[in-house]
């Protein structure tokens, strides 16, 4: 049953990868590697990396939380108080991006264009949407409606790409900022609905039910700093830098991260039941499934991408704005990226393990090495290999982390395994 619900949710994300991909075409198509383009990618990078790591850190805190509740009303409770705490907290972020769009997009990248700073203030909006979104989908995984949050995902894409394609001939640029924050409206009103799981009258989330959140939410986003490593990499490098590394990036991530959608979004749910039944044995099966099926298919995905990526996109991309000699730019730094790409693959399953143990301090240790070194990547390289810098700097964050992660797991899981038995026996007895 587990094999056949991943199957499918790998298959609706396929298919979302195929919106993706159609939307890259269009953005392709209409504004190649360009300065515009550049805008956009460096606005776009904060808010994207903040609804990314919604969706992973407030499920991998939110689920045990509300999983384990004994009785409906306190898993009313529970969801109530949740709802309510991520909305302030949400506001809150998309409040900050529209009143300082200038501050933080020059914190992060010095000098960028005044077309940066007006497309972070229309994405604003989209941090409020796309953590409520998370939320709520996290509440259908919960209930064992895996199928609905993909398919929500699927159906905002292609909203997504329609948006961009209807918007464009009226408002130019500013088609991207719109449909992108069209698309997570859009997610959200198909699953606010789950707020009848929730008790609005409920408290927000006291600090030290919220800490794990926000240890999880730092950690992920060091982990998602691919995004913003990416970015910072490429800017300064010339016009056009960023979206050079845009597209080649796209390319690898989005097959090495789609071939284990699946497992990543079933495999969570059962490690934590397998902990709440104190199943040592089928928690290590799982895993060990896992990890060795997941790195099977991320190899066969990153060796196929690297054979047929120049005809794919001079198939797919080689039209209108985007030329022949741009898709052999993009095709130069493609093989550049296949650490990273196993890092997409691999590393959410890699610390499946640790959220269902609750042991979010080793990830966030092994996330911040990593971090370091590839900062360090860049700033002794990337006055020399320009926009390969990127890569090798991505690499770095998402390829030995995994590694590390993998590592510290075996070295710990009988620790880990014995202390979270022990705190559960314990609860069994209050």
């Amino acid at each position: 049953m587990h094999k056949r619900s991943a199957f499918i949710i790998t298959l609706i994300f396929g298919l979302t990868s195929v919106a993706n991909i159609a939307a890259q075409i269009v953005i392709a198509r209409v504004f190649g590697i360009s300065l515009e383009l550049d805008a956009f990618l460096i606005a776009v990078a904060l808010p994207t990396m903040i609804i990314a790591v919604s969706y992973a850190s407030i499920n991998d805190t939110f689920l045990p939380q509300y999983s384990t509740a004994k009785h409906t009303d306190e898993a009313r409770k529970v969801a109530g108080s949740w709802v309510r705490t991520i909305a302030v907290l949400a506001a809150s972020l998309s409040l900050l991006f529209f009143l300082f769009p200038r501050e933080i997009l020059t914190l992060l990248f010095s000098t960028v264009s005044e077309q940066s700073y007006q497309y972070l203030q229309i994405l604003a909006p989209a941090c409020f949407f796309g953590m409520l979104t998370a939320l709520f989908m996290s509440i259908s995984y919960s209930h064992k409606h895996f199928l609905l949050p993909p398919l929500v995902q699927l159906v905002g894409a292609t909203i997504n790409i329609a948006l961009i394609w209807f918007l464009f001939p009226y408002v130019g640029g500013l088609a991207l900022p719109f449909a992108f924050v069209g698309n997570y409206v859009l997610q959200f009103l198909f699953v606010v609905s789950n707020i009848r799981y929730a008790n609005l009258k409920a408290s927000l989330v006291s600090f030290p039910q919220l800490l794990p959140l926000f240890i999880l939410f730092g950690t992920y986003l060091l982990m998602r700093t691919d995004t913003l490593l990416l970015r910072f990499a490429s800017v300064g490098l010339g016009t056009g830098a960023v979206s050079l590394v845009n597209y080649s990036a796209r390319m690898m991530s989005m097959p090495s991260g789609l071939i284990t959608s699946g497992i990543k979004v079933i495999l969570l749910p059962l490690l934590a039941e397998t902990v709440r039944n104190n199943n040592t044995s089928r928690f290590s099966s799982l895993y060990t499934k896992a990890i060795l099926f997941a790195l099977l298919l991320t190899i066969i995905a990153v060796v196929t991408m690297v054979i047929i990526s120049l005809p794919l996109l001079k198939i797919l991309f080689v039209r209108g704005k985007f030329t022949f000699a741009d898709a052999i730019q993009v095709n130069t730094l493609i093989p550049w990226f296949i650490p990273a790409a196993l890092g997409w693959g691999l590393f959410e399953i890699a610390s499946a393990p640790f959220f269902a143990v609750k042991k979010y301090v080793p990830v966030a240790l092994t996330t911040t090495c990593s971090f370091l070194i590839s900062l360090a990547v860049i700033f002794l390289f990337k006055q020399t290999l320009g926009v390969y810098t990127a890569a090798l700097a991505t690499g770095s964050l998402l390829g030995v982390n995994t590694v590390l992660l993998l590592v510290v797991w075996q070295v710990n899981k009988g620790k880990y395994m014995e202390e979270k038995n022990i705190q559960y026996q314990i609860s069994n007895v209050k």
